[in-house]
């Protein structure tokens, strides 16, 4: 069985966290805090290469597991929770109908359709991200294609030239984000060269991680757990210098391969490994349902005529941050019993067709 990386897990749940945290606020009129972090997206793509090849890349080389099978596992893994939020989603944008007059309901289903089947919609009813019904799902459809990728080339790859195109993935990184003003991009339409930059480097970094690791030790240090977890709420909150954050790749590139490196090698126990544990479970429903509900937020909060300063949009912003906790909290299980379900009838339809042949 390939090992769990819990502490790692447990920093994607902080990291899904400020992106709660950072809708929020910005569904209510308030700059997005943390304000920096969209770079949640960066870190969730490296530390995807690193768990993945850590619990595939052996297998795939050695030919105990086909692409076939790895792409339905993913699959399984993921779309479930994808689908969930992005019919939340629809539900709620589709409640647009009622209150707002001039909304095109067909051009909103059609769109809805297509995203289900990971086809991008972006300029839908004057939105421009890719995936209007639910704006983070976006970072789901790349990471599908990193995914196919990863299982077709990855093991194809050796250390060296893995690291040459880490390297040319940094070189264009760097110009991405001087380009753009920052890596707060690859969600909307005419983006594609942000979204792919950040996924390819991003995913080729946390392959070569797993591949240049070393052995990994289990030394339980609580404070290093405390330093990691500093350092990268830290990247989520600098300030801007100015109008741009064409910086975000430097934090990318030096700050969030090693932090990895070295949070696989936390291992906690007791009480504090179950908090990992319990971040770790929370962090991709947190992420993938949350949007939805901070528009409801943001819907309820104008029409209880609260402003975008004092305690009523402080109150505002817990109660959705609240809220997404529990939701997400809830679909912990269900995700969990609907991926069981769903391979047990795989494996049942693999066993059929093997019969019958």
């Amino acid at each position: 069985m390939p090992r769990r990386f819990d502490f790692l897990d447990s920093l994607r749940g902080i990291a899904a966290l400020a992106v709660v945290l950072f809708h929020q606020s910005d569904r209510l009129g308030l700059p997005g805090i943390p304000v920096g972090s969209y770079l949640a997206v960066d870190f969730f793509f490296i530390l995807s290469g690193f768990v993945l090849t850590g619990a595939y890349d052996e297998r795939l080389r050695q030919g105990q597991l086909g692409a076939k099978e790895f792409l339905v596992r993913r699959i399984i893994r993921l779309y479930p929770l994808f689908f969930a939020g992005m019919v939340f989603g629809f539900a709620v944008k589709f409640a647009k109908v009622f209150v707002e007059p001039g909304v095109e309901v067909w051009t909103i289903i059609d769109s809805f359709l297509l995203n289900l089947l990971l086809v991008p919609t972006p300029g839908v009813d004057g939105d421009p991200n890719l995936f209007p019904a639910n704006g983070v799902a976006w970072s789901l459809f790349y990471e599908f294609i990193a995914n196919a990728v990863f299982v077709l080339v990855a093991p194809r790859l050796s250390t060296r030239l893995l690291a040459g195109l880490v390297a040319v993935g940094a070189l264009n990184l760097v110009a991405c984000s001087l380009w753009y003003g920052g890596l707060d991009v690859g969600a909307n339409g005419g983006e594609l060269w942000g979204g792919s930059s950040r996924t390819a480097f991003g995913f080729c970094t946390g392959v070569l991680l797993w591949r240049i690791r070393g052995q990994l030790s289990h030394p339980g240090a609580l404070g290093l757990a405390g330093a990691l977890s500093a350092v990268l709420v830290l990247t989520f909150v600098l300030p801007e210098p100015g109008q741009t954050r064409s910086w975000d790749a430097l934090i990318v590139i030096l700050v969030y391969p090693p932090l990895i490196l070295a949070g696989a090698q936390v291992a906690l126990r007791g009480r504090l490994h179950a908090l990992c544990l319990w971040l770790g479970a929370l962090s991709f429903p947190l992420y993938i349902l949350h949007l939805p509900l901070c528009r409801l937020v943001a819907r309820l909060a104008s029409r209880l005529d609260v402003g975008a300063q004092g305690l009523g949009v402080v109150a505002m912003i817990s109660a959705g941050t609240v809220a997404s906790v529990l939701l997400a909290r809830f679909a912990v299980p269900v995700d969990a019993r609907m991926r069981v379900a769903i391979t047990r009838w795989y494996q049942k339809r693999v066993a059929r067709r093997a019969v019958n042949r």
